[in-house]
């Protein structure tokens, strides 16, 4: 008899996962006002370039650190509007931060504009988002007869390093994720109107989001007429997106910062895995380039699973694959931190783990595609 979604067994599990992510969470509490704003990652390198939007308000800073991107996230989302004179200073390219405009919006909103409130509703907003990405996900899962592989599938997409660090960055890879599987949901129940509203956010959230368009079920079909309307929905579902960008560029002048973001295929991935593997092999084991070479080499597995299956007729599986060809294309500046990777593929990772075939070769590819989860428990801390 195949387990049905949503037992008791799984959902207690879930929830005992759920209670696990918020003592990881509460051990980024500080006291003294700074309440959760460890999540996002001040750095003191920035400090002297702070905008005026931060004064008055309490935050934890890390030292001798230039912090992390959640940085200036978290100063968008004190000021949407992108009115404040010192943005295009205090955030490391204005331009390029201020598209992913979705998630420091909803922070303001459900902060009700007050500064301290939005922080704290920024620092935290993954968190509502792994609640109902986990909610969501179940829907997506086979049904089969080991309850105990359905939860690993479950727990290998919500304990990913690439969900683990959204949440403990504060960062906006999480909330795309959900609006890409909330865009299949309402899709495979032939919506086209909210399905192209949640990938449009989606794509206000990270424009990678668009590449998700894939999995639109029009494509199921190799017809010409199929194609050309889910082409014309990736289009209207973009208009959002060109607009805010539209305006965010009469405001700042444009990011180029973006040269290193891209090379030849599988160059930048292959000189980074190279380069891990000579400082194992010279003794430098650190957590760096042990699990950038466990890393790796498990986001390049992930995609030659599902390469290897071949289920075109899958849209889960086409998005997997369209991820894992923009993972090896892309540049030095991501691959030099594989964890920044693992962000940008997490649609990627998810197909894996969706796809996963249940078989004899199941626990040892999960084993060996999950190793990274231990590294994001000890990014969290």
């Amino acid at each position: 008899m195949k387990t049905p979604a949503g037992t008791l067994t799984f959902r207690w599990a879930a929830w005992t996962c759920f209670g696990i992510l918020l003592l990881l969470v509460a051990l980024n509490f500080r006291g003294g006002g700074q309440g959760f704003t460890r999540l996002i990652a001040f750095g003191d390198g920035w400090e002297d370039r702070r905008s005026v939007v931060m004064e008055g308000l309490s935050y934890e800073v890390k030292a001798d650190s230039f912090g992390y991107d959640g940085q200036f996230y978290a100063q968008i989302a004190l000021d949407p509007s992108l009115q404040t004179e010192d943005f295009s200073t205090a955030l490391d390219g204005a331009a390029y931060r201020s598209r992913r405009i979705l998630v420091p919006g909803l922070a303001w909103a459900f902060g009700l504009g007050q500064p301290a409130w939005v922080l704290t509703v920024y620092s935290l907003i993954n968190l509502g988002f792994w609640v109902a990405l986990g909610c969501l996900l179940p829907r997506f899962l086979p049904e089969e007869n080991s309850e105990l592989k359905r939860f690993l599938r479950w727990f290998g997409i919500m304990f990913s390093l690439g969900v683990l660090d959204s949440i403990s960055l504060a960062l906006t890879d999480l909330p795309m994720l959900w609006f890409v599987f909330l865009f299949l949901a309402f899709a495979q129940q032939s919506k086209p109107i909210p399905s192209g509203l949640s990938l449009a956010l989606g794509v206000l959230a990270r424009e990678t989001a668009i590449l998700s368009g894939i999995g639109h079920p029009g494509l199921n079909r190799f017809q010409l007429n199929s194609w050309l309307k889910v082409a014309a929905f990736g289009v209207v579902c973009t208009v959002p997106f060109f607009i805010w960008q539209a305006y965010v560029l009469s405001v700042f002048e444009p990011s180029h910062g973006l040269s290193n973001n891209f090379s030849a295929p599988f160059v930048a991935c292959g000189k980074h895995l190279l380069l891990w593997l000579n400082q194992i092999l010279a003794g430098n084991w650190t957590w760096r380039n042990s699990f950038g070479l466990i890393g790796g080499v498990g986001l390049l597995l992930q995609w030659g699973v599902l390469l290897s299956l071949r289920k075109w007729d899958s849209p889960l599986w086409r998005i997997g694959v369209v991820y894992g060809l923009l993972m090896v294309c892309l540049g030095d500046f991501p691959w030099q931190g594989y964890w920044a990777v693992a962000r940008i593929v997490l649609p990627m990772t998810a197909a894996f783990y969706c796809l996963l075939p249940s078989n004899r070769w199941f626990y040892p590819l999960w084993i060996t595609a999950s190793l990274p989860i231990l590294h994001g428990v000890i990014r969290f801390l």
